[in-house]
């Protein structure tokens, strides 16, 4: 099927990477009223992640695609642009270096993804690669090995730099805020 953007069986690896999600909402709702807002989105951006990996679709047909962008987006500059504040030095500035590596990883995601497996329906005369390379541009073509490789190399960089690192990190800096704050 065209409008299927990565094949189901790949896809739905992104499963294992959504209760990392789930957890941050879970800690945020644990921590008090400061995390109540960004927890609630959280919980809504689990849901839509599971139905997105489920089946990517591509930009025209995926419609909950954009609505888990939308939320992807909200609940990440809602982390780094509000919830930060709660945070207690150095895990503000912790969050900080999270916050701007998970940008430039996924920004670089994003480009291998396009150049190695978008492009060749743009230009299909280009001859991939024999071996993979993981940081290659060479565009793969459909049904092969590399474009394979492809897929998992993308799918699983996401699943570490967009799902299991800033969950993992603001939950971290959330906690040790909670605990090293006079309040506490």
């Amino acid at each position: 099927m065209q409008d299927i953007l990565i094949p189901q069986h790949i896809s739905r690896r992104a499963f294992y990477s959504a209760p990392f999600i789930l957890m941050d909402a879970i800690v945020g709702f644990y921590l008090g009223p400061h995390y109540y807002r960004i927890s609630s989105l959280m919980v809504c951006l689990f849901f839509t992640t599971l139905l997105h990996w489920n089946k990517v679709m591509t930009w025209e047909k995926g419609h909950i695609k954009k609505i888990d962008i939308v939320l992807a987006s909200t609940s990440i500059l809602s982390l780094h642009l509000i919830e930060k504040h709660h945070f207690v030095s150095p895990y503000r500035e912790i969050w900080n270096a999270t916050f701007w590596l998970t940008c430039f990883l996924f920004l670089m995601n994003e480009t291998l993804f396009y150049f190695q497996i978008y492009r060749y329906s743009l230009d299909k005369s280009t001859r991939e690669p024999k071996k993979y390379h993981y940081f290659s541009l060479a565009v793969s073509a459909p049904q092969t090995q590399y474009r394979e490789y492809c897929y998992y190399r993308n799918v699983y960089t996401h699943m570490a730099v967009v799902h299991m690192l800033p969950a993992t990190m603001s939950a971290y800096c959330a906690i040790m805020s909670s605990y090293n704050s006079p309040a506490f």
